[in-house]
């Protein structure tokens, strides 16, 4: 039979009964290993949208004052009473939540020393929010609120539980 469809050296390659036993390569190891590190990639990702969290904070400058922290922000609706907080190196709470805000000129009579006055960095109209943290010496400290904690899953299923 004369098919001359496939070339001759193609032909005593395949039909050759030495290379009977070996394996056909079909896909090179350096794709295997490009798969392997894909998928263990997306196994992390899986993961970290179940068991991880990201935390919404809230950051501000606070003055500490005989065991008293007092940190002012502008707009305190995401804040309440019990929220964790971090005054500088120090674990701390929020005790809580002025519902009146306070202006630059009351907190400068509230704080006499113009360097204090100067870190806070006041706005027009300030909120007093009064934290608890045992530890913290006096001073101005960096103190981050957070509000509240999200897995990472629930961005993608608070798409899909909305009706069409």
């Amino acid at each position: 039979m004369d098919n001359k469809l496939f070339r001759q050296s193609s032909m005593d390659r395949i039909s050759s009964p030495e290379e009977l036993n070996e394996y056909l390569r079909v896909v090179r190891p350096s794709v295997w290993l490009a798969l392997a590190a894909i998928i263990m990639l997306l196994a992390v990702f899986v993961v970290f949208g179940f068991y991880g969290t990201l935390p919404s904070t809230i950051s501000a400058k606070g003055i500490a004052q005989g065991g008293d922290v007092v940190c002012y922000v502008a707009q305190p609706e995401r804040l309440s009473a019990g929220m964790p907080a971090i005054i500088g190196n120090f674990q701390g709470t929020v005790v809580s939540v002025s519902p009146t805000p306070l202006s630059e000129e009351e907190i400068n009579e509230t704080h006499p020393e113009d360097y204090l006055i100067y870190q806070l960095d006041p706005q027009a109209w300030n909120y007093p929010v009064h934290l608890s943290a045992p530890g913290v010496v006096d001073g101005v400290w960096d103190v981050v609120i957070t509000t509240e904690t999200i897995r990472p899953i629930e961005f993608l299923l608070e798409g899909s539980g909305q009706g069409a």
